[in-house]
């Protein structure tokens, strides 16, 4: 079975291979300090069910995959569009592998299909005393494992 583990790093390293070192990444067990960074992302993976899986039969998992997105408003109104704009680029019907980087040759375990994403605007300049744009995008991608 894939665990939360393995699709969190497989993501997160996906996600720090295309926008690290200007646009950090934060995922459980990594914590950013934000004080000095205009932007960043933050991922978390959730309610993994197989449910699918018995319905039809089959090893598929579902998950749903949110990234956060945070940026400090600024001179650049619509940064936070266009990294959102990236993100769904990246993402949108995309596979991603899915390693176990506890074994010594790093096999695949999964792949995730990725689905269409939807977005939200979180924004809340009301109660935020970074004045920071907060969006939010969802996906519900599936994973089946390669063996």
């Amino acid at each position: 079975m894939v665990s939360t583990q393995q699709l969190t790093a497989a993501i997160a390293s996906l996600l720090n291979d295309e926008f690290a070192p200007d646009t950090p990444v934060a995922f459980p067990g990594r914590t950013l300090d934000t004080s000095s960074v205009d932007e960043w992302v933050e991922l978390a993976i959730d309610d993994l069910s197989d449910d699918i899986a018995r319905r039809a039969n089959n090893q598929f998992l579902s998950f749903r995959c949110d990234i956060h997105v945070f940026v400090k408003r600024g001179d650049d109104a619509l940064r936070g569009r266009a990294l959102v704009d990236e993100l769904r680029t990246l993402l949108d019907g995309s596979d991603v592998s899915v390693r176990d980087t506890d074994l010594s040759d790093d096999p695949i375990v999964a792949l995730c299909r990725f689905n269409e994403s939807r977005v939200r605007d979180l924004t809340r300049s009301e109660f935020s005393r970074h004045d920071l744009i907060h969006l939010l995008i969802s996906w519900q991608p599936t994973a089946q494992p390669t063996s």
